[in-house]
């Protein structure tokens, strides 16, 4: 086997693995917010609940897309996934990805639109910020279809893993 398609396998079979582990942890995510109920809570606790696993689950969704540090023996970004995904996939994929970066992985100044208006209340100064709310939930519908573009994902790395494998020496470590 050429020494160069080996090692790209070796990087890439890491890199899958890794993000099998991210993909599966967004699923588990997913599935609590499912199983729970959590789009129609009530309470106060269960609401922070639903903000919390939304979080969880966008970021960790999104972890091998985003283009993370290289190493020598391992891609930065998982590649060839795209043709899984149908079109109407590929663009909650793509927002799900503008949510993590702009909302839920960083405090985007444009994403949260602050503004302020200082008001005279009687004599006194009464600043009044208004903003955009950027924790809010994806709903149901997009849940239960980000649910299943993961289980789409997760086989197609199984699959890719069991390629890759086929073509790896026997007795090798890396």
């Amino acid at each position: 086997m050429n020494k160069h398609l080996l090692e790209h396998d070796r990087c890439q079979f890491k890199r899958l693995v890794i993000s099998h582990f991210d993909l599966s942890d967004a699923g588990g995510y997913a599935d609590l917010i499912i199983n729970r109920n959590l789009h129609g809570a009530r309470g106060k606790e269960d609401r922070l609940l639903l903000r919390g696993l939304n979080l969880a689950l966008i970021v960790s969704y999104w972890r091998p897309f985003s283009g993370n540090r290289e190493s020598s023996d391992t891609k930065g970004r998982l590649k060839g996934y795209k043709e899984v995904l149908t079109e109407a996939e590929g663009r909650l994929h793509r927002r799900i990805g503008n949510l993590r970066n702009q909302d839920h992985a960083h405090s985007d100044p444009l994403a949260h639109s602050v503004k302020v208006a200082v008001l005279d209340l009687n004599g006194e100064a009464l600043a009044m910020p208004i903003g955009r709310n950027t924790s809010v939930p994806i709903g149901r519908e997009n849940t239960l279809q980000l649910r299943a573009m993961i289980e789409k994902l997760l086989d197609w790395i199984s699959n890719e893993l069991l390629k890759i494998q086929k073509r790896l020496p026997p007795d090798t470590t890396f």
